[in-house]
């Protein structure tokens, strides 16, 4: 089910996939509780995917909470 993440409000996944997670974005504070929204519509697994590395939003993240992949 591929959905437009301002209506995944109400919403569970088992895995949800958010993509174009980039750098320059999620800046906006609106942005930046779209981007919460979407994150925690995940129950088991959460998979961002990006060609520029994680959102400056995941800055204060503890590594050891999220594996980074390059898929190279």
């Amino acid at each position: 089910l591929i959905i437009p993440s301002y209506l995944a409000k109400g919403l569970e996944f088992d895995h949800a996939i958010v993509i174009l997670a980039g750098q320059g974005e999620y800046i906006a504070q609106e942005e930046r509780g779209l981007f919460h929204t979407v994150c925690s519509r995940a129950l088991h697994r959460l998979t961002l995917i990006s060609l520029e590395g994680a959102p400056d939003i995941l800055a204060g993240v503890a590594a050891n909470l999220f594996e980074q992949n390059s898929g190279r």
